[in-house]
């Protein structure tokens, strides 16, 4: 079964000694910010089963950042989707890797609050909540740059200095 990627900032979804008010196994309801939706759609990324293509939608989401930094993000099995009576639809994405952006982007499209909600408790307790180092960050983009996967015209300039220095 392939998953849904989603990038999101892992302290947010950790249980948190920081917080001794909430209960164990709760969310915090800042994680929700990471869940940030336009027209009741949210964006996700589709990966294939056996993650051969994590790194390439890795380097398009990072190229589309201001600066190289560790990247987090949510990896959720796509069958829970079927759980929530959620639609799942192509859409082209908008990262400087083309590929990325019609191969494997998607919309989770007509959501209500409840469904997103429904959605964050899945993240929650089943993704698995990863981090990419920075240093790792600067190579993948630097390898797709080098092999031409990337426009670097839609890459923002603060982020490329950072990547090919002068």
């Amino acid at each position: 079964m392939p998953f849904l990627l989603r990038v999101i900032r892992k302290a947010r979804w950790l249980a948190s000694p920081d917080i001794p008010w909430l209960a164990r196994g709760s969310l915090q309801a800042d994680a929700i910010v990471d869940l940030k939706t336009s027209d009741n759609e949210l964006s996700v990324w589709h990966i294939e089963n056996d993650k051969s293509n994590l790194d390439q939608v890795v380097t398009a989401v990072a190229s589309k950042r201001d600066q190289p930094s560790n990247l987090d993000y949510a990896l959720l099995d796509a069958s829970f989707l079927s759980k929530l009576g959620v639609t799942l639809e192509e859409a082209k994405g908008d990262t400087p890797v083309d590929r990325a952006n019609s191969d494997w982007h998607r919309n989770m499209v007509k959501l209500t609050a409840r469904k997103l909600v429904e959605f964050a408790e899945l993240v929650a307790h089943h993704a698995a909540k990863e981090r990419i180092s920075e240093k790792r960050i600067r190579s993948l983009i630097q390898t797709a740059i080098t092999a031409g996967a990337v426009d670097c015209g839609k890459i923002k300039p603060s982020l490329l200095e950072k990547i090919i220095p002068p």
